[in-house]
């Protein structure tokens, strides 16, 4: 009986710390994602405040997009350990 409450209380800890992790996991990336979102709208101040910051006909949008992505590769990569791109 005590082998049973044991394996019992030892698989709800265990669920309890997968929980805690993916909940860390998520607030690293959600924190992230609003770095990359802030810097995108401050930019949008930059370009005199178009809403579209690709530029006309959408020149510089592949460029926007790889900077972008670039840079929460970044943050990525520093926020979490074995994050691999």
């Amino acid at each position: 009986e005590l082998a049973l409450v044991l394996l019992f209380f030892g698989s709800i800890i265990a669920m309890h710390i997968n929980y805690t992790i993916a909940v860390n996991k998520k607030g690293q990336l959600d924190r992230v994602v609003y770095s990359i979102v802030s810097v995108i709208s401050e930019r949008r101040q930059l370009f005199a405040n178009e809403l579209n910051i690709c530029g006309e006909n959408g020149r510089h949008c592949e460029a926007q997009v790889n900077n972008a992505f670039y840079m929460a590769k970044g943050m990525l990569k520093r926020t979490l350990p074995d994050f691999d791109a």
